[in-house]
């Protein structure tokens, strides 16, 4: 079968049937690819997302995540097949580097992205000591001080997320 044969057989709710998930009411599970109590993951006809991660894509790229494989097992393993000679030494070095320079950009995305979170975080309990704190007091100003250095941090990490880099 061909990945557009599988994808037209094969939903998405299919896909996380079989490794034993069922979606609620709205269609969410919990995700399998992180911990967490509330279900975030969100399971579409075609396709799902997780709110909490951030993982995303097809029954493939589900698989691909969930079994720890890459597309040609995950390929297989939804019952596809190749008819076609394999790839040149050549091309899979090319696939391989774009594949590694692809999960170095997902990874600093993922590290900036903690980072930001963690700025965000510590700005507010810097807010809740400037609005609580006397005046006068030694907490304030250093509360004041810390939150705009966390303002400048977080508006530099912005910066850096909005890139496509």
């Amino acid at each position: 079968m061909t990945v557009e044969e599988i994808k037209s057989m094969t939903s998405m709710r299919d896909v996380v049937g079989r490794y034993g998930f069922q979606p609620n009411k709205a269609g969410f599970i919990c995700c399998p690819f992180h911990h967490e109590k509330t279900a975030s993951l969100k399971v579409y006809e075609d396709s799902f997302h997780c709110f909490g991660c951030h993982a995303s894509g097809d029954i493939f790229k589900f698989v691909e995540l969930i079994e720890e494989c890459d597309f040609k097992k995950a390929f297989g393993i939804l019952g596809g097949t190749y008819d076609h000679k394999p790839m040149s030494d050549k091309a899979l070095n090319r696939i391989t580097r774009q594949q590694k320079a692809r999960q170095t950009r997902e990874n600093k995305r993922a590290k900036l992205s903690a980072e930001y979170v963690e700025a965000c975080d510590q700005l507010h309990h810097c807010q809740k000591a400037i609005d609580y704190a006397p005046r006068d007091s030694k907490i304030y100003a250093d509360a004041l001080k810390k939150a705009v250095y966390l303002d400048y941090k977080i508006d530099c990490l912005f910066e850096k997320l909005a890139r496509k880099d």
